[in-house]
């Protein structure tokens, strides 16, 4: 619906096509631009973030294939960005520069950017509000991220109860199963 925000997403695996080249990659978010806010060319999107025009996709570095993911996604000039574990995988000095990338990127162009993440810490100095999803409670609790946060004992308290098991069938290998 036209009436609805435009969202670009920046998957975990990154869901880029390794056949086409890094320009065709961010051809395919412009063209999905639900309307035309932004005629920059893919090469523009390209040079903000360092991303060679002339090496194949599937030959581009982690960071680089990261950063083509994230300009294909701006170039489909979202409101709104969901990023899915963006800094999974990464040592901390990566996850770092990741996360303060996913800042830039906000201040730059205004877009909102939402990410969901079992690792907060990168992100702890450029965000502006975090939730964390509490499986105990089954809700949405704010956590200030500016404030001294003791994340064993917060993650602890958001882990749901333990599952109750019961036997299930007559079967020796399956004499338990786990419900929840």
């Amino acid at each position: 619906s036209r009436s609805r925000p435009s969202i670009g997403f920046v998957f975990q695996s990154l869901a880029l096509f390794d056949d086409l080249s890094p320009v065709d990659n961010v051809r395919i978010g412009i063209d999905h631009q639900s309307t035309r806010r932004d005629a920059r060319i893919p090469q523009d999107w390209l040079d903000e973030f360092q991303v060679p025009a002339g090496v194949r996709t599937a030959h581009l570095s982690g960071g680089q294939r990261q950063r083509l993911a994230i300009a294909r996604s701006l170039a489909q000039s979202p409101a709104i960005i969901f990023f899915d574990e963006p800094t999974s995988g990464l040592d901390e000095a990566t996850a770092s520069r990741v996360a303060m990338l996913i800042a830039q990127t906000h201040r730059r162009h205004g877009t909102t950017c939402l990410i969901v993440t079992h690792d907060v810490r990168p992100f702890l100095a450029y965000a502006d509000q975090i939730l964390l999803l509490d499986g105990s409670t089954e809700s949405l609790r704010p956590i200030d991220p500016r404030g001294e946060v003791d994340w064993e004992r917060e993650l602890k308290g958001a882990m749901p109860p333990a599952p109750a098991v019961e036997p299930v069938a007559d079967e020796p290998w399956m004499k338990r199963a786990v419900s929840f």
